[in-house]
């Protein structure tokens, strides 16, 4: 699946996020493991780096560093923002490690925070304001926010 990061920004703008975000809360769990898996490579932490051989491909559409930077970020804050970790967590609850469709959706779940929290890592996560406003800059860690508004521990450890 091709990705362009070039176009985030329309994702976050025409609530395509929103939508996503309010699928993952479908009764149907086959619906929510569609989304997390677009979701995953659409955040994947190696669409930071710049493939020069891709980008010469692709008929100058080269993005720099910094452009990639925002846009993942954006992107990413808008999901976290959103209630993304905890309707991720709320999946993960609901499906069983035995049966191996649904096995999947959680090693899926898990390697969509493991992104996410690679981009906070990275500092992507702070870097999604254009107009230098320190109050939208600002932003707790994903560790933080799995560790205090979700059941993720109790049900790693549980």
């Amino acid at each position: 699946v091709a990705v362009d990061v070039s176009m985030y920004g329309y994702l976050v703008e025409f609530d395509v996020i929103k939508s996503f975000l309010a699928l993952l809360s479908h009764e149907n769990g086959d619906v929510a493991m569609s989304v997390v898996n677009v979701l995953v490579e659409l955040l994947d932490p190696l669409l930071l780096r710049e493939d020069e051989e891709k980008a010469g491909e692709e008929e100058g559409k080269e993005l720099s560093a910094e452009v990639r930077r925002r846009n993942v970020g954006l992107l990413a804050r808008t999901f976290v923002d959103g209630g993304g970790l905890e309707l991720l967590v709320s999946n993960i609850g609901r499906l069983e490690e035995n049966v191996e469709a649904e096995a999947k959706g959680i090693e899926d779940i898990l390697t969509l925070m493991e992104a996410l929290l690679d981009l906070d890592r990275a500092g992507v996560l702070q870097q999604t304001s254009d107009n230098g406003d320190e109050e939208e800059n600002k932003s707790v860690s994903v560790v933080a926010l799995l560790c205090k508004q979700t059941l993720f521990l109790s049900w790693l450890f549980g």
